[in-house]
């Protein structure tokens, strides 16, 4: 063979290599995608579970005081569907009071755990998330919760 041919094959052969790099890292990619919510929370040793299957980790510890469900909280959060797109959050990181009585159930249970001063991280299944219609309606959700205070 010529030089130039085995030149030729060098370069085939290199892109082919290239092109199966790029490929394996897409495959990755797509296989990380299709993770849902609920094996990524079970996965994860850092997570607790309760009884009724709210799934949570602590971002930050706090010795505070906890909620009652008759208080109001002062939060900061941000929500997720399962596949990752922001449902809702604070917006510009401003703070809001929320009745914990008027949240759905699995947000209720949340609140409750976290002590004033906390950070965690829920994954609230379907069964525990919002009942109502609407885009939230009955499927799993995240939160990023920060307790700020409790106005009884």
């Amino acid at each position: 063979m010529s030089k130039c041919n085995n030149t030729f094959a060098f370069i085939v052969l290199r892109r082919r290599l290239n092109i199966m790099k790029i490929l394996d890292t897409l495959s990755v990619v797509l296989l990380i995608s299709t993770i849902s919510l609920p094996a990524m929370a079970l996965g994860a040793s850092t997570y607790h579970s309760t009884e009724q299957g709210l799934q949570y980790k602590v971002i930050k510890k706090s010795h505070g005081k906890r909620p009652v469900l008759g208080d109001e909280v002062e939060v900061r959060f941000t929500s997720y569907n399962s596949q990752g797109e922001l449902l809702e959050g604070t917006l510009n990181n401003v703070p809001v009071i929320l009745p914990i009585s008027e949240m759905f159930s699995g947000l209720q249970q949340s609140l409750l755990l976290m002590p004033v001063g906390s950070i965690y991280e829920f994954y609230i299944p379907a069964h525990l998330g919002y009942q109502e219609e609407g885009k939230k309606a009955k499927q799993a959700v995240k939160y990023h919760i920060e307790l700020l205070s409790i106005n009884p």
